[in-house]
């Protein structure tokens, strides 16, 4: 199958999918040291086979059922521990991480779904060094935890929230860790 007919009718059945009425999407673009110091985990990773798959979130009022909220994950294998006091990372595992704005995307399609209404948030995004190009092999995310819908997710920090191994410097600078410090090899796959 040509890649127009692959592509082109997913972008063409989205759009038929999307609700007409626009809203404006905010952005503000939050930068490298306060995403550092917003992210409960930071870690090297590479992606998974598959790299991607989807889920979704049931949408229900007072015992009507709407159209779901669905979603892309991202499946990573965590290479290396950078940041993680939680120890919520293990060396080797592939994690399922949720998109930074997936409680503000969630709320907005709930509130069209069930009210007709759309609002325009304000999204914080990422735009680091690898942002509009293809990314490396390995690259480094700034993940969050929680739970949303009484379900647990890792989400990133902010949509955009990778960036790439050439600045971990920078960030291990930013975390307040120097040259000098051994680095824990039961952090790093070998």
């Amino acid at each position: 199958m040509r890649p127009f007919f692959r592509y082109g009718l997913a972008t063409l059945g989205l759009l038929v999918a999307l609700p007409l009425p626009a809203s404006q999407v905010f952005v503000e673009e939050m930068p490298l040291d306060e995403l550092v110091s917003s992210s409960p985990a930071i870690a090297i990773v590479s992606q998974a086979r598959p790299p991607t798959s989807q889920d979704q979130f049931p949408v229900t009022k007072r015992w009507r059922t709407y159209t779901p909220y669905t979603y892309v994950v991202h499946r990573l294998v965590v290479e290396r521990i950078i940041h993680d006091p939680g120890n919520h990372l293990q060396l080797g595992k592939t994690i399922t991480v949720a998109p930074g704005d997936l409680e503000e995307m969630y709320e907005g399609h709930v509130l069209y779904e069930v009210h007709g209404d759309m609002e325009s948030p304000i999204i914080f995004t990422y735009q680091g060094t690898l942002a509009g190009r293809e990314g490396p092999e390995q690259f480094i995310v700034f993940l969050r935890y929680g739970t949303f819908r009484e379900r647990p997710i890792t989400a990133f920090v902010v949509p955009g929230a990778v960036e790439d191994t050439g600045e971990l410097a920078k960030i291990e600078a930013l975390l307040g860790k120097t040259a000098d410090t051994p680095e824990d090899p039961s952090r790093t796959v070998p």
